[in-house]
C-alpha cells in the first residue's frame, strides 16, 4: 500500500494521523498511524497501515537490519580512521 493510497484517518487530538515505521520484533518495517504528537503527550492514537507479517518475515528481518547495522558502523569506523591520516 502506497501512502498515495492511503486514507489518514484522524486522532482523538482532531490532527491527522502521521505513518511511522516500527523497527522492534516482531513487527520490523510495519507501517503504523500515530498522533502526531506521539512523543509529546499526545492521545496515543493508534493503527496498523500494514498487514500482519508472516511468520518467516519475523523471524528474517530482525537479523537484516542487524546486520545492516553492523556494515553500518563499521563503514563509519572506516571513515574515521581515513579522516585520521
Amino acid at each position: 500500500m502506497s501512502d498515495m493510497s492511503t486514507d489518514y484517518p484522524y486522532c482523538n487530538c482532531g490532527k491527522r494521523a502521521e505513518i511511522r515505521t516500527s523497527w522492534k520484533t516482531p513487527n520490523c518495517g510495519k507501517r503504523f498511524f500515530s498522533c502526531l504528537y506521539w512523543n509529546a503527550g499526545g492521545c496515543k492514537f493508534f493503527g496498523w497501515v500494514d498487514p500482519p507479517l508472516c511468520a518467516r518475515a519475523q523471524q528474517i528481518i530482525p537479523g537484516l537490519l542487524k546486520r545492516l547495522n553492523e556494515m553500518e558502523e563499521s563503514r563509519k569506523r572506516h571513515e574515521t580512521e581515513k579522516l585520521r591520516f
